[in-house]
């Protein structure tokens, strides 16, 4: 339990400071979707990374306001999503595609911090 306590100790700023991270990341996608936009119109990459967009800002909802489980299951959801039009996009524009990688990291952070999150609560109630 150390580990755990430790973990969410070191990640607790998280909270405070997801919404700023979030508007950051989303200029980052919507630079993306401006290069893929300036080359080639409304691509498929370019209607990838509008969906990305869209899945980023609907996420309260498919968590269920940002309940534990739902949050992991919706961090997994958008990591797959994710991987998927970096590869998509970076065929076309790797820069457009590079610009979307903070995203993973800021996922692959939030995902550790859900499951510390998940394993203090489970470890309270037993």
């Amino acid at each position: 339990m150390f580990i755990v306590s430790s973990i969410l100790e070191q990640l607790s700023w998280i909270d405070s400071i997801v919404s700023y991270v979030w508007v950051f990341l989303s200029i980052l996608m919507f630079s993306s979707l401006s290069l893929l936009y300036g080359r080639s119109g409304m691509s498929w990459e370019s209607l990838l990374v509008i969906f990305l967009l869209i899945a980023t800002w609907t996420y309260p909802l498919y968590t269920l306001r940002f309940k534990l489980v739902p949050g992991l299951l919706g961090n997994l959801f958008y990591a797959v999503l994710l991987l998927y039009v970096i590869l998509r996009v970076y065929r076309k524009i790797p820069t457009a595609a590079w610009l979307l990688i903070p995203i993973g990291v800021w996922i692959t952070i939030a995902t550790v911090y859900v499951i510390a999150q998940i394993i203090d609560e489970y470890a309270k109630s037993v």
